[in-house]
């Protein structure tokens, strides 16, 4: 038996920033890992990289025909504490919410990664 695709269907892979990128000492996985580390959690470290090394990671996603790729953006890079933004870490940002978050915004509050007024402090910064 014989399937096809329908046309335009994409093909693609996904990843998480925090499984990828590496050194994301700052967000609220790197925490509860290295709290977990007694239960054999292993830390994410230097991960793969793809934070330094995205543009070899894009040019292998095509070159094995791939033409959709989502991914996530560590968040605590762009906004380390709550209200403070990192310019280097702004470039053009998707306006979405995949995001890791910096430690400490669990704390509750208007700090708290889903809480109405984060998520519009977030939404307005990316979009600028």
């Amino acid at each position: 038996m014989s399937r096809s695709f329908a046309k335009g269907f994409l093909w693609g892979a996904a990843t998480a920033a925090h499984q990828v990128e590496g050194n994301n000492l700052n967000n609220d996985f790197w925490q509860l890992e290295h709290a977990a580390a007694e239960h054999g959690v292993q830390f994410s470290g230097d991960a793969v990289d793809s934070y330094h090394r995205y543009p070899e990671d894009m040019r292998l996603l095509a070159d094995a025909g791939l033409n959709a790729y989502r991914f996530s953006l560590e968040w605590s890079r762009i906004e380390p504490s709550p209200g403070k933004f990192s310019r280097a870490q702004l470039a053009p940002l998707p306006p979405h919410d995949r995001y890791s978050y910096p430690a400490g915004h669990h704390a509750g509050g208007d700090a708290a990664p889903l809480h109405p007024s984060a998520l519009v402090r977030r939404k307005r910064r990316v979009a600028r």
